[in-house]
């Protein structure tokens, strides 16, 4: 694997423990995130993949710079939006490749083909993305409530998969929700939508998606 691809994995990785950490309600994440932000991120990082070290924290420029211990190869990460309910981290390695991770309230940089319901609300995100110089892939998630019912939702995530060239594999649908999932031929473009009755007979939605190119 490029050392570019190694970067998305990293970011991804820290990533993933600091939502381990939300979900487990940790107070002091929030409270690092609020005094020392770059120390927050690198804790997360080092905790996700013990073969990076940390080698410059830089709080004003909003930079993180850390080391693969193997090959030596330093990788610079920046971040922002921390005080906005929205995190986003990107990294760059020595060569040019890259990898950006966003998670948050709202819809934040969802891809332009990944389709969300008319008029849902969008409320929070995780999308990430990787390019390792010969491919460039993201994926990600993102939860919704609609007033409209499941049946109907579920009709237009089954038609969008579609019109994108994915067949779909697996569909059930019920007054009270319903599942969806979709891939092209190559598993190059997916999407998992899971659907549930809200209130007031409306839906709440999970959609998961990603694609490689």
């Amino acid at each position: 694997m490029s050392s570019g691809a190694k970067v998305a994995l990293w970011v991804l990785g820290g990533i993933v423990v600091l939502v381990m950490l939300s979900v487990l309600g940790v107070v002091a994440v929030g409270y690092w995130f609020v005094r020392n932000p770059g120390l927050a991120i690198t804790k997360m990082i080092t905790a996700a993949n013990p073969d990076v070290e940390v080698v410059n924290v830089d709080n004003e420029g909003k930079r993180v710079t850390i080391r693969n211990r193997h090959d030596g190869k330093e990788v610079t990460l920046s971040f922002d939006d921390v005080k906005n309910g929205r995190f986003s981290l990107s990294a760059v390695d020595e060569s040019g490749k890259v990898g950006k991770v966003e998670i948050g309230e709202g819809a934040g940089k969802l891809p332009g083909w990944v389709p969300v319901y008319p008029g849902a609300k969008v409320e929070g995100h995780l999308t990430g993305m990787g390019d390792d110089g010969d491919r460039m892939g993201e994926g990600g998630m993102y939860s919704f409530t609609s007033a409209d019912p499941p049946d109907k939702v579920m009709k237009f995530y089954q038609d969008k998969a579609t019109e994108l060239g994915m067949k779909v594999n697996l569909t059930t649908a019920t007054a009270d929700g319903g599942h969806l999932s979709a891939a092209d031929e190559a598993d190059n473009q997916s999407l998992v939508v899971l659907l549930g009755s809200g209130s007031g007979g409306g839906t709440s939605g999970n959609v998961t998606f990603k694609r490689k190119q």
